[in-house]
């Protein structure tokens, strides 16, 4: 039996749309309160910072999260 996961559909379905995901669409993917999902974007954009990246608060680079969070590779 083969399992699609909510956040795999989301993934294929705004595969090419804004470069930047709000806290409503990383609530979606993550399946989490908006609170958890707020400082799990405020961690990654200081992770960004360190890199020496420019950061949007209440927004995270697309591409930055789905790699962080195991949803795409270093070649996608």
């Amino acid at each position: 039996m083969i399992r699609i996961l909510k956040s795999e559909i989301y993934i294929r379905r705004c595969s090419d749309v804004s470069y930047y995901l709000g806290v409503d669409e990383v609530m979606e993917i993550t399946g989490r309160k908006r609170s958890f999902c707020y400082t799990l974007m405020k961690k990654m954009n200081k992770e960004l910072e360190s890199m020496g990246k420019y950061t949007v608060s209440g927004k995270i680079p697309r591409k930055y999260f789905l790699k962080r969070m195991g949803f795409e590779t270093e070649a996608n």
